[in-house]
């Protein structure tokens, strides 16, 4: 069986506040597991769940600077 983490665990690994962690539980917007009245998380569901909410960065055009020596 696969090692379950609990809120602080995730919070840690995601390096969010335990205050963070759940209110995504409240919304719904991460992916549990209930055993009884404890919430608990998969590790192999924390990672599909952060690939998943993982947005590519944008590139920013830096323009070339050229001294005043190159443009002589």
């Amino acid at each position: 069986m696969n090692k379950l983490m609990d809120a602080k665990e995730v919070a840690q690994k995601l390096q969010v506040s335990i205050r963070t962690v759940y209110g995504w539980i409240s919304e719904g917007s991460i992916p549990t597991v209930k055993i009884g009245r404890l919430v608990r998380f998969k590790i192999e569901d924390i990672e599909a769940w952060i690939a998943k909410n993982t947005r590519k960065g944008r590139t920013k055009y830096v323009p070339e600077i050229t001294s005043k020596r190159q443009r002589l």
